[in-house]
């Protein structure tokens, strides 16, 4: 953190340590002390622009003084400390990059990127994060992050990171293909303009325009961010004239699109989940508060303050229904001042179906409006717009297929009620409606109660009249003296009369409820007060009634208790309803909880049994590949015994339309059976029979918009179908649906971070083998050279003549041990064609059959029309040749080899499905065998330098890893696919080129004559590779002068007056490089022939290993043979 003035006042341990120092070390230092001088203007610029403009940033590179003396390149970028209203000081990021290739720090910056993206969830900081990424990772002046308006279409500007006020860019609009932005989203790929401002493929608004100018940077790159399959929005990179953002930079910000796009999905998600969560809570909260209210009116108040709570509404109140006016009345509300209610008309009274609120009654349909001021259906509109009421919400409280009121909540300004508002309000206008009825019948009850002790016939006439069972006993005896016709009607027509409480309890009452019910009724007696219970009933038919069981005493002159006189009021409707809600609740818990959903299922198919009464479930998923379903899991109630049933289950497979989960499938919707004895097409019918398994339904799972699984429901009663339950379980599909689908977005975000270090393990050992062949290569060319020289000194039947011979022989072997380290490394030099693959596989054949056994079948079928890439053919053809032995080791038995070529085209939503790939046209190269495969821990590691399963000296570990490193070096990526027992196949993607075929080359004729006279200048900076050469050539007969480095053979080249021929050179040199070395030298002698020898790690002449056409090189290690094929060919070209 700097001050205004420069000053450092905070810093890392990280910081700090890349410069040699400790944190308290450089805190009350300036800035500007470490600075190169040349570079303490430009950061003085962004430091007062930083410390001036609220939301500042800006991306530079600056050299920093080490404490060694020693001046270290940074990337920095600079971010104002305060958001607003005026920053105190800048944030600075540095990272040192002095001994980065660009290629390298792009990598590395994006892998940061990366793994900063995948830890930020919060959607606020997702977009901000990203920007200031994009600053960071390209160096631009502007990076901007738009997100698609689904409305118009057209894109919003979300985030922007830059020199001036992001303020000014926020909330901006594209329309549909303007801009760079609105380009690269129209053609779905990364698009780059030199300038915006003259480009007529890009339209542009005239703000953007405006600010093109104002800020001097109209050169612009832009990606897509498309994420599984969803276009999200784009971003865009800014810069001054002069910025050429290359095909590299198109590929880089394509890959950070999408990083980003895949942060921006996860944070949404993730928010989602959030919410959800809050919002049962909330509900779980305001639901108990419901249910401690009491009386009336305490209830609908408690109703009407839960809404406006739950959603943050102005006020919010419940309409009561008068059947008998057929009006509604306002009964409760809340955040409803002394002025509003001045204001409002007395009484408030709305018929049915006039204006919103009498139509969402008469409807019973929700109604949301945005804005109650452009919408005239308002029966109150005048006095709403005068209270400030602007947005409306109404939703219908319905209790079994009845409306009994409406819940109404408006807010104080103008806006879209969100889904999951609704949702919210829906879930509570339920609950609310369950209260609701809840007092009413309480009230009518205590009525009831209160009439009949007034009046024996006025009690008589309640009994006839009341939909309820009313009884009367004595408190002593339990003897009834009472009992209301409908109780025989309703539960035993026809049956024996009731005489007492204990028989009405043990003949009606539930067995699972009869003694709470019995203990209940005696306590009420023993305490001298009333009381209120619920509990079922057991009609004669087997149908069950859950019924409001209220109890109250009757005492004489001196207190002491006479009579108890019950009402029981049917709540079947209700307790249905708040079973099928507290169904929602857990479900909804459950799956929020499990890891995945195999942990998830087991609960799920519990809880849907014992909420809705449902004795046994399972859960079928659809086998993709057979077109099947096949069954998952089952749950059943202990005491079903369903272990038969369970095992005939997980042997069987329905096709689709095949039984009641094939059924539900193809149809798509939620299936019921009253009684599967009676359905023909229940395939278990058998089964289901001996477990005396009756009712079922099915309904279906769907993810992304398809049918993923089936979940089956049975019962040992027969039952009629329920719509309030299939309306929950069509929901519930739908829930666990969405839950599989977020574990998939889980498990792939996992399996990214895994490829990321696969290839990050890779590149190390890339590194390491690299640097170890790299330095073998000096010393075996002085072995190879020192046992050629000694291999002529001595006749071949000297004793010491086959100890030279193993020695040479022995260190060929070494050097193309290093060979393979470096074509693992991606360091082996190419020389690249554009070529055909079917004319290389059609070459290579003859050759293959040679190579495996008689016993393998080798099949290269001909494809005609296949596109050109760019390889070189050397290493292509060790490319097929290594797999082609791979595959034949692993068919000790005989088999069939099959090698093909094809052209593929890979959108972004197949190369997501595949671990490195990357959207384009590429040419494959399969090679597919049927030996005894591999297991997934054995395809982990293939492709690691000196691993191998072979037995021991039958294979160094190299050959994979070689094919790995040298399709990687051309661009290109490898995927392996085995299953033990069942073959592998290695599919090679190359990227497809346009550029016609190159012409073969002549390869040099072989020459008899190997040896020469002329002058050879050997410019080499290892004594002991230098010494070894000269002998080498001087044995050849040619004239050598040394040089122990550049400077020694450019003081040799200007001093000789003798002619010199050829310039033998190493590429990498203290001092100055072979190539700079051989431009001064033929500026001198124009006649002079170039030949390079090199082997050196660090050899940065070839960009991505590729020999420039017209350059000869020889690579280190050679034989004195190569050494004098080599010079003869450069001596021999024309001139």
């Amino acid at each position: 953190m700097l001050a205004p003035d420069g000053t450092i006042c905070r810093a890392s341990a990280e910081g700090a340590g890349a410069l040699g120092y400790t944190s308290q070390d450089l805190i009350g230092k300036s800035l500007a002390l470490l600075l190169h001088p040349d570079d303490v203007a430009g950061a003085r610029r962004v430091l007062e622009a930083g410390t001036a403009t609220p939301g500042f940033a800006a991306a530079f590179e600056a050299r920093l003084r080490h404490r060694d003396g020693s001046w270290r390149r940074f990337s920095i970028l600079g971010i104002s400390g305060l958001e607003e209203p005026d920053p105190a000081g800048i944030i600075v990021y540095c990272r040192d990059i002095t001994a980065s290739e660009p290629a390298e720090e792009a990598a590395r910056v994006l892998m940061d990127v990366q793994r900063e993206l995948v830890e930020t969830l919060d959607p606020a900081k997702v977009p901000g994060r990203i920007v200031s990424s994009m600053l960071w990772l390209f160096r631009c002046r502007r990076a901007v992050l738009y997100h698609v308006d689904p409305e118009s279409g057209g894109l919003v500007c979300a985030a922007t990171a830059g020199a001036t006020d992001p303020a000014r860019w926020i909330g901006e609009t594209l329309p549909p293909g303007a801009g760079a932005g609105g380009r690269a989203v129209a053609e779905g790929r990364p698009v780059r303009s030199a300038d915006l401002l003259s480009d007529p493929a890009t339209p542009l608004p005239d703000w953007l325009q405006a600010r093109l100018r104002e800020e001097g940077c109209p050169v612009a790159a832009a990606a897509p961010m498309i994420g599984r399959g969803e276009m999200l929005g784009a971003i865009v990179l800014h810069d001054a004239p002069g910025r050429d953002f290359t095909d590299g930079d198109l590929r880089l910000l394509a890959a950070f699109a999408d990083q980003a796009a895949l942060a921006c999905q996860n944070a949404r998600l993730y928010r989602k989940a959030e919410q959800r969560a809050e919002r049962l809570a909330n509900l779980h909260s305001l639901v108990k508060s419901l249910g401690e209210a009491s009386g009336m009116r305490a209830t609908l108040e408690a109703v009407a303050e839960a809404a406006a709570v739950a959603v943050g509404a102005r006020a919010a109140g419940v309409f009561v229904a008068d059947p008998e006016a057929r009006a509604l009345r306002v009964r409760a509300t809340s955040g409803i001042g002394e002025e509003i209610q001045r204001e409002a008309p007395r009484p408030v009274v709305i018929g049915y179906g006039e204006g919103l609120t009498g139509r969402v009654f008469e409807s019973r349909t929700p109604e949301y409006v945005e804005d109650l001021g452009a919408d005239a259906r308002g029966a109150l509109r005048l006095f709403a717009m005068r209270a400030g009421f602007r947005a409306y919400a109404g939703l219908p409280l319905v209790v079994q297929g009845t409306a009994v009121g409406v819940l109404t909540v408006v807010f104080g300004e103008s806006r879209r009620i969100e889904d999951e508002e609704k949702e919210l309000l829906e879930l509570l206008a339920g609950h609310a409606a369950i209260a609701l009825r809840k007092a009413q019948v309480a009230e009518e009850s205590r009525a009831a109660l209160e009439r009949s002790e007034a009046s024996e016939e006025r009690f008589r006439l309640l009994l006839e009249e009341l939909d309820a069972i009313v009884w009367e006993a004595d408190a002593a005896t339990e003897n009834l003296v009472i009992l209301s016709p409908g109780a025989a009607t309703a539960l035993s027509p026809g049956g024996e009369p009731v005489s007492s409480l204990t028989e009405l309890c043990e003949r009606f009452v539930h067995p699972d409820d009869r003694q709470r019910t019995l203990a209940f009724l005696r306590m009420a007696a023993a305490e001298g007060t009333g009381a209120a219970a619920e509990h079922r009933l057991l009609a004669a038919d087997g149908r069950v009634f859950w019924v409001l069981h209220r109890v109250v005493v009757g005492g004489d002159a001196e207190g002491r208790v006479r009579r108890l006189r019950g009402l029981l009021v049917d709540i079947t409707g209700e307790k249905r309803v708040e079973q099928r809600q507290r169904l929602q609740a857990t479900v909804t818990r459950v799956l929020a909880a499990a890891p995945t959903l195999s942990t998830a299922i087991p609960p799920v198919l519990r809880a849907v049994c014992e909420l809705a009464g449902w004795d046994l479930g399972e859960l079928w998923l659809i086998d993709k590949d057979a077109g099947v379903l096949a069954r998952d899991y089952m749950w059943s109630i202990p005491a079903l015994e369903a272990d038969d049933f369970g095992a005939a289950g997980a042997a069987m497979i329905f096709a689709p339309g095949t039984g009641l989960p094939g059924r539900s499938w193809v149809e798509g919707k939620a299936i019921w059976v009253p009684d599967v004895a009676a359905d023909p097409g229940f395939v278990r019918k058998a089964l289901a029979a001996r477990l005396g398994l009756h009712a079922a339904f099915a309904f279906p799972i769907r993810a992304r918009g398809e049918v993923t699984g089936v979940m089956l429901f049975l019962s040992r009663d027969v039952r009629p179908p329920d719509p309030m339950l299939l309306e929950v379980v069509a929901d519930l599909g739908e829930h666990i649906g969405q839950f599989a689908e977020r574990k998939r977005v889980e498990e792939a975000l996992a399996q990214s971070q895994e490829m990321l270090r696969q290839a990050q393990k890779m590149e190390g050992l890339g590194r390491l083998a690299g640097g170890v062949a790299h330095d073998f290569n000096n010393l075996l060319t002085v072995i190879i050279g020192r046992g050629a020289l000694l291999q002529s000194a001595l006749d071949e039947s000297s004793a010491l003549r086959r100890n030279a011979d193993i020695v040479h022989e022995t260190a060929l072997r070494a050097a193309a041990l290093t060979r393979q380290l470096l074509a693992f490394s991606r360091q082996q030099k190419l020389q690249p064609r554009v070529l055909d693959l079917s004319q290389l596989l059609s070459g290579l054949e003859e050759m293959l059959r040679r190579l495996i056994r008689e016993d393998i079948e080798l099949a290269v079928p001909r494809t005609s029309g296949l596109w050109r890439v760019r390889a070189d053919p050397t290493q292509l053809e060790q490319v097929i040749v290594n797999l082609a032995v791979n595959a034949r080791d692993a068919m000790p038995e005989g088999g069939r080899l099959t090698i093909r070529a094809a052209n593929v085209e890979l959108n972004g939503a197949i190369a997501a499905q595949h671990p490195g790939a990357r959207p384009g046209a590429f040419v494959l190269l399969e090679v597919a065998d049927t030996g005894v495969g591999m297991s997934p821990d054995v395809q982990a590691r293939i492709f690691e330098p000196f691993f191998t399963t072979k037995e021991m000296g039958r294979g160094t570990g190299l050959g994979l890893a070689t094919v790995y490193g040298i399709v990687r070096q051309h661009e290109g990526w490898i995927e392996v696919r085995s299953q033990p027992g069942r073959g592998t196949t290695f599919a090679v993607y190359l990227p497809r080129v346009e550029d016609p075929a190159d012409a073969d080359e002549a390869r040099p004729a072989h020459r008899e004559r190997l040896t020469g006279s002329e002058t050879i200048l050997l410019a080499e900076d290892e004594d002991e590779v230098r010494s070894v050469v000269r002998e080498m050539l001087e044995s050849l007969g040619y004239r050598v002068i040394v040089a122990g480095g550049p400077a020694e053979a450019l003081e040799r080249i200007e001093r000789l007056p003798e002619p010199i021929h050829l310039l033998l050179t190493d590429v990498v040199m203290p001092g100055m490089r072979g190539p700079e070395l051989a431009r001064r030298a033929t500026e001198l002698r124009p006649a002079l022939k170039v030949l390079y020898i090199s082997g050196h790690a660090d050899d940065t002449v070839f960009r991505n290993a590729v020999i420039p056409r017209g350059m000869v090189i020889l690579e280190k290690p050679f034989t004195p043979e190569s050494l004098a094929v080599r010079v003869r060919e450069v001596l021999d070209r024309p001139a």
